[in-house]
């Protein structure tokens, strides 16, 4: 009975066992019936994905459709499109990770990139673009799609791995315990069948490594994965190809080995940084480098590098080789432009009519030449032969019909009709291609501008003509210089006929004026450069000689062998003759006939080498003559001029023999003054010269009293060279001209100072208006009467980056010197009128702004829209600006002065004369200026009211104000008993610092009010 209860205990155990062992066999049996149909699937899919966008897929047909301009390579493209959106679909069931999920928008970014660009390319191709044109625009980075399809590959083969690995373990577990608890066959029997079915499996799984090698083995790319440490860990058969290592040599080598020597540090780092850092970046890319071949080849290639956390797998990169790439593209870029220099040159273009679907293409070129320089996009057979001349378009269209029709090509010369109002001429060709059934298929030809071979088949004809008939004469020999031909012009110069030259040598004729050493620098040029052109004087048949110009020309042929001379002469000899009167004209004054600066540096520079070589000095006068401007513009350029002759007479009346007298240019004059004996002399006849002109010239019933500014340089003391003579005594001259004219000053080192200091002022003035370094200070104009402020003058201010502020003093007669006095007052002008408006709306009332008018802004005949203009941009009342204008500007051209006054007036702007009393103003032309205001100068200000002169000149300006209806206005007031002097006198307003200074426009309105309040 115990044996039998132990019996049946085993028997139940032995079926418990068994049962268990079988089940956990068949749940992991069926785990890898599952997990390897999916692992098969998602590899096939991701071969599919590859084969879609990789080589036969949407690249392949891209970069076709590019080279080609195919429409089918178009529609294949599309259709790899349409391939890859549906297996990238069906590939989203397997992705379980951010990494994968980033992989698959890296693919679908590159193949949508080359979506959009198929638009491009087909819009390039109607315009007619080249293939480099198109290539600039269209270009699509598509490393990172293989880069993600090889991370994704990578991903499927290492989850493989891990499965198998796992399954592994656990059949051996399960094994295990069959064996431990169930020892009995039949459960053998079953165990041995579900390892059967293990196997199946495993091969199944083993296939799919197969798949996924045959994948990274078809990939064009180098892939190589790595540890932490930087390590190779597997290498693909191409990064073995492409480095020349083994897979035995690349595994355990560290990865930046591979890296030329000096860039391993650098990239040593990136790649720890990438290991460290990179868990939320999975893909780093590295452009442009190199990398190192067992053999020491230096690869141009560009690498990719992918995170991939797979047991010891930390990374994945991916190595693309480029030479081919870079060899190919400067391969087409260079066939491409060749191809088009080619057309360029010879002015030939190609087109294509197909027949069937009544199509036309033609290539850029054709365009241009038929007049569609932009481009256009549908040009057809039509629009073709538009471009004809109408008198040869049946002649066009009919071959073209002849040729569809009778199956017979054609060439043929036509005009265009006019482009930019010139005719051209063009050659066409054209042959039929067939199809089988022997029908027209297409008409394919090319057409060329022939315009300018007609034009030299005219132009040779037209040589031929005017060889005969010229006037100058030609001469042509042979290679071994005898005469074959001359023309008719050489007979009428020379007097020889043809007959009588030809077989001779060109120097039979030779006149003896020229030695051998000539004619060997002569023919030496005609072999080396090809011609020579210059001056030979040769002999008549009568024997009289005569000066030549010649150019002789070598003719060669295509080898560069010479075939010809040829040359070409005209009788010079009145030229000659006008050579030296125009020497003369060219170092003369043509007004005083005195030497010219020209003539005048020769005769300096002369004069200083005898000085130099005798060991003595002379003196440079430079002199201007005072007051000729003021004469000039006054009396007329008539009576300038002649009194420009008048004082020549005069200086060549006083003047030694060994003075030489020059006249520079307007009124400045210079005498050279040769042998002095010391400055006693040199200042006695100086001042001899001064003195000549004390007696007045009469000029058109004129009385006319001038006289000299003169500077004076010695040689060698004030300067060895012509430059630093003429400097100096010209810089002596204005230090006579600044201290009132009709002196004479000698040159000394503070006037270079000075000098300097005007130039440098002069010189930053430019940088200073390109910088804005000037603003405007504004000194408030104050009612007598009601002690207010009834308006400001707008004052300008420099502050000079290193110099500080720079005095108007200095910087105005700068500028008016070089020209930018106009633009200053046109900032002024338009500165002031907005600071007007800021006032405005800061709540200050509205009061006159007054502004400085330059006399060259009067001159220059803008002024008057200058300002209408800053009126209408500003919108301020016209009545609230006054333009304040100097005495001696509106003198110096009094007639146009009236008419800008008068339309300024117009304008409703105020006008006020500045610094009056300080020049000559004719009452007459006072009278008919339409101002508003006399400003009374400072100068007569500063007296009073103890200075009688000064008191009785303001009074009468005063008085003779009011009598005219001007208003008055005193500057410069700077005490009360001034102040008090003005208003007992009947000046309205005054200004000065008694008041207030002049300030910047953001202290103006406190000082507005303080003044009110």
């Amino acid at each position: 009975m115990a044996i039998l209860s132990i019996t049946a205990l085993l028997s139940l155990s032995w079926v418990f066992f068994a049962k268990e062992g079988v089940a956990k066999i068949n749940q992991v049996q069926n785990f890898w019936v599952d997990y390897s149909q999916q692992t098969v699937k998602e590899i096939e899919i991701l071969e599919e994905i590859h084969h879609s966008i990789g080589f036969g897929g949407l690249i392949h047909h891209f970069k076709n459709y590019v080279l080609r301009h195919n429409p089918s390579y178009l529609d294949s493209a599309k259709e790899s499109i349409q391939k890859f959106k549906h297996s990238l679909y069906s590939y989203h069931q397997f992705v379980n990770s951010a990494a994968e999920e980033q992989a698959i928008l890296d693919i679908k970014n590159v193949v949508e990139q080359y979506e959009a660009n198929l638009e491009l390319v087909t819009l390039g191709i109607a315009n007619g673009q080249t293939i480099a044109q198109i290539d600039k625009v269209v270009k699509v980075d598509d490393e990172p799609a293989f880069i993600a399809l090889a991370f994704l590959k990578e991903r499927a083969l290492a989850r493989a791995e891990e499965t198998r690995h796992f399954t592994t373990q656990k059949i051996k577990e399960t094994t295990q315990f069959l064996l431990f608890s169930i020892l009995a066959i039949p459960v053998m029997f079953i165990f041995s069948g579900i390892l059967i079915r293990f196997i199946k499996v495993n091969q199944r799984i083993q296939e799919a490594y197969g798949i996924l090698d045959n994948l990274l083995k078809s990939m064009p790319d180098a892939v190589l994965s790595f540890n932490r440490d930087g390590k190779i860990l597997r290498a693909s058969k191409q990064a073995q190809r492409l480095l020349g290592y083994s897979h035995a040599e690349l595994s355990g080598m560290q990865a930046v080995q591979l890296m030329l020597p000096e860039q391993r540090n650098q990239y040593a780092a990136k790649i720890k940084t990438f290991v460290k850092h990179s868990a939320s970046s999975r893909i780093t890319e590295l452009k442009s480098l190199f990398v190192l071949s067992k053999a020491g080849q230096q690869i141009p290639v560009e690498i990719n590098l992918s995170r991939v956390d797979v047991a010891d797998v930390c990374g994945i990169i991916v190595i693309r080789d480029i030479s081919g790439r870079l060899k190919n593209e400067l391969s087409l870029i260079k066939s491409q432009q060749q191809l088009m220099n080619a057309q360029k040159v010879a002015h030939l273009g190609h087109w294509e009519w197909l027949v069937k679907e009544q199509q036309f293409e033609c290539s850029k070129q054709t365009q241009i030449i038929l007049g569609f320089p932009g481009g256009v996009n549908h040009l057809t057979l039509d629009s073709f032969i538009d471009r004809i001349h109408p008198k040869d378009k049946d002649l066009v269209r009919n071959a073209f019909n002849d040729a569809i029709n009778k199956q017979q090509g054609f060439a043929l010369d036509c005009m265009l009709a006019e482009i930019n109002g010139e005719e051209r001429i063009v050659h066409l060709i054209g042959e039929v291609t067939f199809d089988d059934q022997n029908q027209s298929l297409m008409l394919s030809g090319t057409v060329q501008d022939i315009t300018h071979l007609r034009q030299t088949e005219q132009r040779v004809l037209l040589a031929a003509a005017v060889f005969e008939n010229t006037t100058e004469g030609v001469l042509i020999t042979d290679k071994t210089n005898r005469i074959i031909a001359v023309n008719n012009a050489y007979t009428n110069i020379t007097g020889y006929d043809e007959d009588e030259v030809l077989g001779l040598s060109p120097d039979f004729c030779s006149s003896g004026h020229h030695d051998k050493d000539f004619y060997r620098e002569m023919w030496h040029q005609i072999k080396t450069r090809g011609k020579w052109r210059g001056e030979i004087w040769d002999r008549r048949k009568d024997g009289s000689v005569f000066p030549k110009w010649v150019s002789i020309n070598k003719v060669t042929d295509e080898n560069a062998n010479v075939v010809n001379y040829v040359a070409v002469f005209s009788d010079i000899t009145h030229m000659k003759e006008s050579e030296q009167r125009l020497e003369y004209i060219a170092q003369h004054d043509s007004l005083t006939d005195l030497p010219n600066r020209m003539l005048f540096n020769m005769t300096l520079e002369h004069a200083m080498a005898v000085a130099k070589r005798k060991r003595c000095k002379l003196a440079l006068f430079f002199m201007d003559l005072d007051r000729f401007k003021q004469i000039n513009d006054s009396l007329g350029h008539p009576v300038g001029d002649a009194l420009l002759v008048a004082v020549t007479k005069r200086l060549m009346e006083d003047r030694r023999a060994s003075d030489t007298i020059s006249r520079l240019g307007g009124d400045e004059f210079t005498i050279i003054f040769e042998g002095v004996n010391g400055k006693n002399s040199i200042l006695n006849a100086a001042n001899s010269l001064l003195d000549s002109f004390k007696t007045p010239f009469i000029i058109n019933h004129n009385e006319l009293y001038v006289s000299f500014s003169v500077g004076v340089a010695v040689y060698p003391d004030d300067g060895e060279t012509i430059t630093e003579l003429v400097k100096n005594a010209d810089t002596a001259m204005y230090k006579a001209k600044r201290d009132g004219g009709s002196q004479v000053v000698f040159y000394d080192e503070s006037q270079s100072i000075e000098a300097t200091e005007r130039f440098s002022i002069g010189n930053n003035l430019f940088q200073a208006m390109k910088e804005l370094q000037f603003e405007l200070h504004y000194q408030p104009q104050i009612d007598l009467s009601t002690n207010r402020i009834v308006g400001v003058e707008a004052l300008a201010r420099w502050t000079h980056p290193q110099l500080g502020m720079i005095s108007p003093a200095k910087f105005i007669p700068a500028a008016e010197e070089n020209g930018l006095i106009e633009e200053i007052g046109k900032w002024s002008l338009i500165t002031a009128c907005q600071q007007m408006n800021l006032w405005k709306a800061q709540g200050l009332p509205s009061i006159r702004m007054s502004v400085n008018i330059s006399g060259k802004q009067i001159t220059s005949g803008l002024l008057v829209d200058s300002v209408k203009k800053v009126l209408n941009d500003t919108g301020i009342n016209p009545n609230h600006l006054i333009l304040e204008i100097t005495e001696s500007s509106v003198m110096q051209q009094a007639e146009l002065a009236v008419d800008t006054l008068k339309a300024l007036r117009a304008l409703g702007v105020g006008v006020a004369i500045d610094d009056f009393g300080t020049d000559y103003s004719s009452l007459t032309y006072l009278k008919r200026f339409k101002i508003d205001k006399l400003k009374i100068d400072r100068s007569f200000v500063m007296g009073l009211p103890e200075d009688k002169e000064d008191a009785a000149i303001v009074k009468a300006i005063i008085a003779m104000s009011h009598s005219l209806g001007f208003s008055v206005i005193a500057e410069g007031v700077e005490t009360e008993t001034q102040k008090l002097f003005m208003l007992e006198n009947g000046c309205e307003e005054m200004q000065g610092y008694l008041f207030s200074p002049a300030v910047p426009a953001d202290k103006f309105a406190e000082l507005w009010s303080k003044h009110h309040s």
